[in-house]
């Protein structure tokens, strides 16, 4: 039930042994080669304890799940934020909860807090300097903060079986199975399986009080067939983005960090695996979509979502059978006028990434065959082409 230390030690040793060490490699490896064990030893004592403290938490159900899914880069985070504001109805993971997930934590974190409060909080603004140093210049791209919405396929880097960790370890080839999670032998699997729901129970056994589990992740395209066996009344919202703009983007993420790590040729190679990975989330997700009934099911196209936040949603909720409240409709509203207002600075091009329009969409014809995209990619970064 632990973390695979196996996995770990041949990724560090893979990614070590596939290019001179280097002063850039050693500053991003060693941190994550030295504290994460020493991280997951505390994760899993904490889990450990609440199958002695909190043992009720096995019993919750997870009722009518609703997953959120897409590509990396595709407007998952925007849908999920919106959908999380209703919040009587759903409740998701935050960053904290994923990072910290055990029970016995969460109320450590919670004592600290109130405690911090009734002192002035000075430690919640010491948090909040750290945030905004550590994470502001992903802002453009991705927000992220301790006590927001975020995926919780990140919970399966607590054992060390997350394709995201491949973003650290480049040259992890082990790894690469996990991308193709609803083939991974059944054994492996079915622990993963049992591990994450273990954590939704741990996360409904908090803060449930009768509400659906919500999720949000780009990696989960590859484990659509899993998650429906585990969850047999579970909802599954697809968010799809034009191909050509989504991978621009995940090259412009992925960059920053294997630029830090890489040689030029190895830098190529790994952009090929982004395009490749990439193709087979969409084929799978397209593919598994089509076996779950209409009534559990929506696709959402990425520039509807942005054209009319509203109506996509409200049109995903009809299409599934979800309540609509009078409250939610309010909360959706006024953040639906604050994401008009919004407009991304953040710039790229496939060509900065040795890419194609053409080399895309060879690469993806399944996509372009069944959708029209009026977002496309232009000079200086994506742009909706009006209709004539």
């Amino acid at each position: 039930m632990y973390m695979n230390c196996r996995l770990f030690v041949v990724s560090v040793y893979q990614t070590l042994t596939r290019a001179p060490v280097n002063r850039r490699r050693l500053r991003v490896l060693l941190p994550l080669v030295a504290g994460l064990p020493l991280f997951e030893a505390l994760t899993w004592g904490f889990l450990a304890l609440d199958d002695i403290l909190f043992r009720r938490y096995r019993r919750e159900r997870v009722r009518q799940p609703l997953f959120i899914i897409g590509n990396p880069r595709s407007g998952t985070t925007l849908l999920h934020r919106l959908i999380a504001l209703d919040d009587e109805q759903f409740t998701g993971f935050c960053l904290h909860e994923i990072l910290f997930p055990a029970i016995t934590e969460q109320k450590l974190v919670g004592a600290v807090s109130r405690l911090d409060r009734r002192l002035g909080g000075a430690l919640a603004r010491l948090v909040s300097r750290f945030e905004d140093k550590v994470f502001s210049q992903l802002d453009q791209m991705h927000r992220i903060r301790l006590a927001q919405p975020e995926e919780d396929e990140f919970l399966l880097i607590h054992k060390f079986a997350s394709p995201t960790l491949f973003m650290f370890f480049p040259g992890a080839q082990v790894l690469g199975p996990l991308w193709e999670y609803d083939d991974l032998p059944e054994p492996f699997r079915r622990k993963l399986d049992a591990y994450y729901e273990a954590q939704v129970k741990r996360l409904l056994y908090r803060k449930g009080n009768g509400r659906r589990f919500l999720s949000k992740n780009t990696a989960f395209g590859a484990k659509i067939r899993s998650l429906a066996a585990l969850f047999p009344d579970a909802r599954f919202l697809y968010i799809l983005r034009n191909p050509e703009v989504s991978i621009a983007s995940t090259q412009d993420l992925f960059h920053t960090v294997w630029e830090a790590q890489l040689a030029h040729d190895q830098l190529e190679a790994q952009r090929r695996r982004v395009v490749e990975k990439a193709a087979e989330l969409y084929r799978r997700a397209l593919e598994e979509l089509e076996k779950i009934p209409d009534d559990r099911r929506h696709i959402v196209l990425y520039e509807d979502l942005v054209a009319d936040p509203e109506r996509a949603i409200t049109k995903a909720y009809d299409a599934l059978g979800l309540p609509l409240s009078d409250t939610y409709q309010t909360k959706l509203r006024q953040a639906c006028e604050k994401a008009r207002r919004y407009k991304s600075r953040h710039k790229y091009t496939l060509e900065q990434f040795g890419l194609t329009r053409d080399a895309i969409r060879s690469a993806v014809p399944f996509v372009y065959e069944r959708f029209d995209f009026a977002e496309q990619m232009a000079e200086g970064g994506p742009r909706t082409e009006k209709s004539s």
